[in-house]
């Protein structure tokens, strides 16, 4: 997988995002490279400081926060499928993407498994969900009748 060695928090190269999300940006879609001055162990998908320091506190972005594809990514091959979503939902994700449709089902299950498990990631899941149908409300994507 890619490996950015010079990428930092103050990074100038961050200006494009924190201007995107200071104009309303609806999602950031995050990458399974590794930035070691970020984050030293982890690919930026399944980076608490990343996803949730970065962009969630010092960018202060509030929309959904998607992945790119976990299911075919080689960075994150030795992981099983079903704990890549989980990892990218722990470290503060609200949209799992995968380009394979058989992973959907263990990635769902896996999950719901560590919801059941921890509570504290249950209302993490939670948050997601209610951060994706926020964004779909504000889109306009969602309609109710009365």
């Amino acid at each position: 997988g890619a490996v950015d060695f010079t990428a930092t928090p103050g990074d100038p190269y961050l200006r494009p995002f924190a201007a995107g999300i200071e104009a309303g940006t609806g999602a950031v879609m995050v990458s399974s490279a590794r930035y070691p001055n970020l984050d030293g162990r982890s690919i930026a998908a399944f980076s608490t400081p990343i996803v949730t320091g970065l962009l969630r506190e010092r960018l202060g972005f509030t929309g959904i926060i998607v992945s790119d594809d976990l299911g075919a990514a080689a960075a994150a091959g030795s992981v099983p499928v079903g704990q890549r979503a989980v990892r990218f939902v722990r470290a503060g994700g609200d949209l799992v993407l995968t380009v394979r449709p058989a992973d959907a089902g263990p990635m769902a299950d896996a999950l719901a498994a560590a919801a059941r498990q921890y509570p504290s990631f249950a209302a993490r899941v939670s948050d997601a969900a209610e951060n994706v149908v926020r964004a779909k409300v504000n889109a306009g994507l969602l309609t109710c009748s009365p």
